[in-house]
């Protein structure tokens, strides 16, 4: 048997692809026909036929027969073997070496890892080149690049079907693009059709950076203050991260569980002006203010808009008010003898509301000033609730006469804040006296009797006297009722003896008559003036009717005061109040602030009356108030009427355009007219909805104060811009301590590139990284008119 070659060469042949096969041919040269069994070789080759001891390959006397070799290479490098033939043959064949080189394409990446540090958020992002290399000795092709796990990063310039020849590069680029602040990691898998490295890992890491802002504290306590009166507190706003942070408004929404309409309690102090602007590692005080206007705990958040992100703090206060009792609404002083002084009259002073009442000043006033004399407290004095403190006067009469004069004490009292009290006395020079010379009944509900009106018949002598009459006498004597003791009735000396009178009046005129007392003693009688009118009412309500106007939908609960006033010139007792008539959307009052309230004459209380529709309607109630003494029903009535809408305000335009603007070109700004179309004054505020980087700016001097009902005002957009482009941006109108725009109005204007001179060879990309963009200011254009509708 023989080989027509003794070795067999297959060269480099790529990894698990089958070569080419390579022809051996086998000769009989004896005198026998030869049967081979078996081909002995490594596995990585191959050969067709292949024969067994069943089936061997036969081959006749001098005949040659040709059998094909293959490699299969499944590593990389040389790989060397032997074929050798197994059969019949006397002298076997010489062994037929078998080589070849296995190949496969190979990827490798400079750099290894991408590291991008810091990038801004929000910005177009940052992009590195890295070059994909075939290091191998046969092509390969890219089959996928897997996208990185973070879409902070992205891969582009890698498509499926790139193809490497050995040692040819391949860049692409990956960028990085934050959206959020702080590191980011992730890594890329780039995959082809090599056999033994398919895939290739591309880690990378960057860091976002951005503002960040730190609000504290989260809650925010003001403690207990008088209604109507401003607290303050401080809020730090932070900012912790490494980009300039801005502050575009704070707005204040009721707290979830609070009562309806608390956030108006607050606002922000009228020396901060938004947006704000706070460096890196800087912090800014934003003086939050506390008006409470209604009675007990308010609650309210508020929101900090930023353009990091909205955070809310907790606010928290309690209303109080400070009430003014009096021991007593007069001081009697009765008669006292020309040039000495009277015992001292105490006039107690107490604080039975919930906050600090103070006493400014007690003033004592009238013709007989100097008759008067105070004894007080150092002014001003403050009294906490449950407190008291007393003054007292002496009377000093100069004449035998009546002396008048009144103490007029002003404090705090939300609802009283002057209260007068009148002071009287008489000088006299006789022994026998009246205590007063007039007893004033003042203003009587007809038909009913007033409280009893008392006077004091008084024996300054050492001897005894007999009282032996009292009458009334005038027109009108009638309604005049006397209770004394039987008479004649003795006087010991220094005795006195109470006489009281009530008065009932049958229509509204004056009555005016005297009191007469008789004494066996004296010829002529005393007499004491009786005076007093009737009135068909003892109680008012203003205002009526109570208009709430318009109210929005939804929206916080608006308060208005109901003042109910006792006109007569005894307390009265206040019934509950009743509704005789109601349609849409009731209203809110408290009812145990009216019900069995006493009023002292001439005293008037406020009843808040609210007003939270949810739904637009028309609401109307008819309200009546009366009193349990004197028993008098629906005395007084009062009508309630409120209109719910969706929207407060309006503007006149539905967006801005303007156009192409020339490099170098000034354009006139935009006007925006807004109207209030509520019946209350509105706090507005716009703002643009990006600011930084943006063309446009906002001059909204004439929002500085509150658009009255019905009025308008105009505001300015300002468009210079300063790279080339279209730019786009909104201006958004909000009523401040809403959580909704009343209105949004598109801007939108670009800048024309400017003409290059023919010939010049300009560097596209050098001129496309001419600058950053700055936030621009806002340009001052003057106060813009305003006006009331």
């Amino acid at each position: 048997m023989e080989t027509s070659v003794s070795a067999l060469d297959f060269g480099k042949q790529p990894v698990t692809v089958v070569s080419e096969p390579l022809s051996l041919m086998i000769r009989n040269s004896g005198t026998a026909e030869l049967e081979i069994t078996r081909f002995i070789h490594p596995s990585v080759f191959s050969i067709s036929p292949s024969p067994t001891e069943s089936a061997p390959l036969r081959i006749g006397v001098g005949q040659m027969v040709p059998v094909y070799v293959s490699f299969t290479p499944r590593t990389l490098g040389m790989v060397e073997g032997r074929l050798d033939i197994i059969s019949n043959a006397v002298t076997a064949a010489p062994s037929v070496s078998l080589k070849g080189i296995g190949i496969d394409g190979r990827m490798s990446l400079t750099p290894s890892s991408l590291s991008f540090s810091g990038v801004d958020v929000g910005a177009p992002g940052v992009a590195r080149s890295v070059t994909l290399t075939n290091s191998g000795e046969y092509k390969l092709t890219v089959t996928g690049v897997d996208p990185p796990e973070d879409a902070a990063f992205t891969v582009s310039g890698l498509p499926p079907g790139t193809v490497l020849q050995p040692g040819e590069d391949r860049p692409f680029t990956v960028t990085f693009k934050p959206v959020r602040r702080g590191y980011a990691g992730a890594s890329t898998v780039i995959r082809s059709d090599s056999v033994l490295n398919p895939t290739l890992h591309l880690s990378m890491d960057g860091t976002g950076l951005a503002a960040a802002v730190e609000v504290l504290p989260a809650d925010l306590s003001f403690g207990r203050a008088n209604v109507g009166v401003p607290t303050s507190q401080n809020l730090s706003i932070k900012n912790t991260g490494e980009r300039e942070l801005y502050v575009s408004n704070i707005a204040f929404v009721d707290a979830p569980a609070g009562a309806p309409g608390a956030a108006l309690d607050f606002g922000v102090g009228g020396s901060v002006t938004f947006p704000l602007a706070v460096k890196p590692s800087e912090s800014v005080l934003v003086p939050i203010l506390f008006t409470p206007q209604a009675l007990g705990l308010r609650q309210a958040r508020a929101i900090v808009y930023t353009n990091d992100k909205a955070v809310e703090v907790n606010l928290q206060g309690e209303g109080t008010s400070p009430v003014l009792k009096l021991s007593s609404p007069g001081l009697e002083f009765g008669s006292v003898r020309v040039g000495s002084p009277s015992a001292p009259r105490v006039l107690r002073l107490t604080n039975t509301g919930t906050g600090v009442l103070t006493v400014r000043s007690l003033v004592v006033g009238g013709a007989d000033v100097a008759s008067f004399l105070l004894t007080s407290p150092a002014l001003p004095f403050s009294l906490v609730p449950g407190a008291t403190s007393e003054i007292a006067v002496t009377f000093k009469p100069e004449a035998e006469r009546v002396f008048a004069a009144q103490l007029v004490v002003e404090s705090n009292d939300t609802y009283m804040p002057g209260v007068v009290v009148p002071m009287s006395g008489v000088g006299v020079r006789q022994q026998l006296q009246l205590s007063t010379p007039v007893l004033e009944f003042g203003r009587q509900l007809i038909h009913y009797p007033s409280s009893p009106r008392t006077v004091r018949v008084i024996n300054n002598s050492d001897s005894p006297v007999t009282l032996t009459a009292v009458t009334v006498e005038g027109a009108g004597a009638s309604r005049f009722s006397v209770m004394v003791p039987p008479l004649p009735l003795s006087l010991g000396p220094r005795q006195e003896q109470e006489v009281m009178v009530r008065f009932t009046p049958s229509s509204e005129a004056e009555v005016d008559c005297v009191l007469k007392f008789s004494f066996s003693e004296m010829p002529d009688p005393l007499g004491v003036e009786l005076n007093g009118k009737g009135i068909p009412a003892v109680l008012s309500v203003m205002p009526t009717p109570l208009d709430f106007g318009a109210v929005r939908v939804g929206g916080a609960q608006r308060v208005q005061p109901l003042t109910l006033t006792n006109l007569s010139s005894d307390p009265i007792i206040l019934a509950a109040p009743e509704v005789t008539y109601a349609t849409g959307v009731p209203f809110l009052y408290d009812e145990a602030l009216v019900r069995d309230r006493t009023l002292e004459p001439g005293m008037s209380i406020i009843v808040p009356v609210g007003y939270q529709p949810m739904v637009e309607t028309l609401s109307e109630t008819q309200l009546s108030f009366g009193t349990t003494l004197p028993p008098k029903p629906r005395s007084a009535e009062v009508q309630l009427e409120g209109r719910a809408v969706q929207r407060f305000l309006s503007v006149d335009r539905t967006r801005l355009e303007f156009g192409q603007v020339a490099a170098g070109t000034q354009v006139a700004p935009r006007d925006i007219t807004i109207t209030n179309h509520s019946s209350q004054p509105q706090r507005v505020v716009v703002k643009l909805k990006n600011l930084e980087g943006t063309p446009f700016s906002l001059e909204a001097k004439a929002l500085a104060e509150p658009l009255p009902p019905g009025g308008s005002a105009t505001i300015s957009v300002a468009f210079e811009p300063q790279t080339e482009g279209e730019a786009e941006n909104e201006v958004e109108v909000w009523l401040q301590g809403e959580t909704e725009a009343e209105a949004l109005i598109p801007v939108t204007g670009s800048l024309e590139a400017p003409e290059q001179a023919g010939g010049c060879a300009c560097d596209s990309t050098s001129a496309g990284s001419a600058g950053m963009l700055a936030l621009l200011a806002l340009v001052g254009l003057g106060s813009r008119r305003r006006r009331n509708g």
